[in-house]
């Protein structure tokens, strides 16, 4: 119960100075070859940078310790057509959209924001806590043979959700919150 307590009011902590604060555009146009991020908002000592295509394959990824400065790309090597920037601490992932288009980049200043969610399993009681950000979030419970044996849509911006357990039969369970396209899982082998 404490370490549940202390999660909840980490949480809360988080909700409230990221509410008001969700991250700004990190994209910037260098040149008709070259992006900029711009990493200064970034207080992760250590951040992952991709950039995927649009049928979400990976074309490049690396990882940066202590980012302070700002990272130029060439992207002259990539093909006509539209990417995901994504940038990953331990708590989120901020992503923007850019297109290369006629030997042009073309940037969306706008920033999605996904929180990852904190996964408590003791006992009989299983927590979920994340932020949505006004996004719709699903919480589900699959057992060792992928049979779904509980769901919960989640329409707040913070969840908050205990779930009781203590019917469910002895075995390897899958605890899976989704949000925003992204998917999150936890197993846990109930005894």
């Amino acid at each position: 119960m404490k370490k549940f307590a202390i999660s909840m009011a980490a949480l809360l902590f988080v909700a409230i100075t990221s509410l008001s604060a969700k991250t700004p555009s990190f994209l910037k146009n260098e040149d008709a070859k070259s992006i900029v991020l711009h990493l200064n908002h970034w207080k992760a000592e250590k951040i992952t940078i991709s950039i995927m295509d649009k049928s979400g394959n990976t074309v490049f990824s690396e990882a940066l310790n202590l980012p302070k400065t700002n990272r130029k790309y060439d992207v002259s090597g990539l093909a006509q057509g539209q990417y995901s920037v994504m940038v990953e601490d331990g708590q989120k992932f901020a992503v923007q959209h850019l297109t290369i288009e006629m030997g042009q980049i073309y940037i969306n200043q706008e920033t999605d924001e996904v929180y990852k969610p904190i996964f408590l399993t003791e006992n009989a009681v299983w927590s979920v806590q994340a932020l949505t950000l006004e996004k719709n979030a699903v919480v589900s419970i699959y057992d060792e043979n992928d049979n779904l044996v509980f769901t919960e849509k989640i329409e707040k911006p913070v969840v908050e959700r205990r779930y009781d357990v203590s019917n469910l039969g002895r075995g390897s369970y899958i605890v899976e919150y989704s949000v925003a396209n992204k998917v999150f899982t936890h197993k846990v082998d109930k005894k």
